[in-house]
């Protein structure tokens, strides 16, 4: 009876010895990340999309009146110039007058934000990038410890890596426009339900605010991130479809679930977004952003656009044309292919060589290309002209899951893998897998 308090007391030492290495990796994790994309990121980058919302922080900090403003982005011209970052460095340029023009495309939500964040920080356009660039390190690097609980140390470590080194993860992280963090959140928060499904009610809630989050400051990649939200979900449900029934149903209720949860949070978003485009017609505000924005995006008519020569040949171009053209394009869409081929390779090989069909491997893969594909597909016309855009979509979870097959199989053949394994138990020990 004596030893139980000294067991007692060992558990409570160990347990805040498991919380501060966690928490001192976690803070690792993010510092170096955060580091990485702030100093690495191209500041040049889609700087007209970002000029959107530096107007608004230029509204913001110098206290203009923009009395026609009915979104969260816009743009201030002058007779001279429409460079809000001009602006932002020389507010004279406004003294003489100006004219503010509604972004209607999206509710912009992010211009709204920053707007009035501008009234009370000084240097807001560099201190928000700081803040992005730190909320998506935050937001990978605890996705990167749910993948650990799952499905190991060489995922997590696939996963963090690749989304460091990324030039388009690092490229894209600071941008004021795109709020690439709000990208991964669904995903962490599908994780999560993954990982404590009895918490999976309390997680709901936080699924729909972010998908409504990310719709509010743009449509654009939504069905990615929507997917993304269930694709380790999916991944699951495959790999116990034959094995456990019990299991499948629980996880095809949270599926569908989230899924339902998630198409309901854009449908509020398109709604209030529709309500206020058209003055209050709900109706004339969703057939304007139907005629004017979705099909210029999707798969409209070409004749309908004839003023524009590049948007007929994106709306006459066929969905296999586009994703070929991902596959392809630049650097990063020809590793993309490279990685693809080297996955698949890796997956025959097994199954011919070693006659072992490496399920959970073969369905990450799977799921993961048709997850980041999502919006090569559904945004056709907008991917086939904006490839240095939309090719970020390749590291959505492809780009890491596919480096992850190669590895594993390198490692697998060298002897590694088994030697990994016993040295990650250490790690498990502290609460990380």
């Amino acid at each position: 009876m004596s030893e139980l308090p000294l067991l007692k007391n060992r558990f409570t030492t160990d347990f805040a010895t498991r919380r501060i290495l966690k928490t001192l990796l976690l803070s690792l994790m993010v510092l170096v990340m955060t580091l990485n994309y702030w100093f690495g990121s191209d500041p040049g980058y889609q700087v007209d999309s970002e000029g959107l919302v530096v107007t608004l922080i230029d509204a913001g900090k110098f206290g203009l009146e923009l009395p026609t403003r009915h979104f969260g982005l816009g743009t201030i011209e002058t007779p001279e110039t429409s460079d809000a970052y001009l602006f932002y460095n020389d507010p004279s340029l406004l003294d003489n007058g100006f004219t503010y023009y509604d972004y209607e495309s999206q509710l912009g939500l992010q211009g709204w934000v920053f707007w009035f964040l501008a009234k009370f920080i000084p240097h807001p356009v560099a201190a928000f990038r700081l803040i992005n660039s730190f909320l998506l390190s935050v937001v990978i690097s605890l996705i990167c410890l749910e993948l650990n609980k799952k499905f190991g140390l060489i995922m997590s470590v696939c996963f963090y890596f690749v989304s460091l080194f990324s030039y388009w993860m690092t490229t894209f992280a600071p941008n004021l426009y795109w709020m690439a963090f709000s990208w991964f959140i669904p995903m962490l928060l599908g994780l999560v339900c993954l990982n404590n499904h009895a918490k999976r009610f309390w997680i709901y809630p936080l699924i729909f605010i972010a998908v409504a989050f990310k719709s509010a400051m743009g449509y654009e990649f939504v069905p990615v991130v929507m997917l993304g939200s269930i694709m380790f979900l999916v991944v699951e449900w495959l790999i116990v479809f034959n094995q456990d029934k019990e299991r499948r149903k629980i996880l095809t209720r949270t599926i569908l679930t989230i899924g339902v949860i998630s198409l309901v949070a854009f449908a509020a978003t398109l709604f209030i977004h529709a309500y206020i485009r058209g003055g209050g017609d709900i109706q004339e505000g969703m057939t304007s952003i139907y005629q004017h924005d979705i099909q210029r995006r999707t798969f409209g008519n070409a004749n309908d656009f004839t003023y524009n020569q590049a948007l007929m040949n994106s709306l006459n171009a066929s969905v296999f044309e586009v994703i070929a053209k991902y596959l392809w394009v630049g650097k990063t869409g020809k590793l993309a292919l490279t990685m693809l081929i080297a996955s698949v390779f890796v997956i025959v090989f097994r199954l011919i060589k070693d006659h072992i069909f490496v399920v959970k491997d073969t369905w990450l893969l799977v799921v993961s290309f048709f997850t980041c594909i999502a919006w090569f597909v559904l945004g056709k016309s907008h991917s086939y002209i904006h490839t240095d855009i939309n090719i970020i979509m390749w590291y959505m979870g492809f780009m890491q899951i596919s480096f992850y097959v190669v590895l594993r199989f390198v490692l697998d053949k060298l002897s590694i893998d088994n030697f990994i394994k016993l040295k990650s138990t250490g790690f498990e020990r502290i609460d990380l897998s």
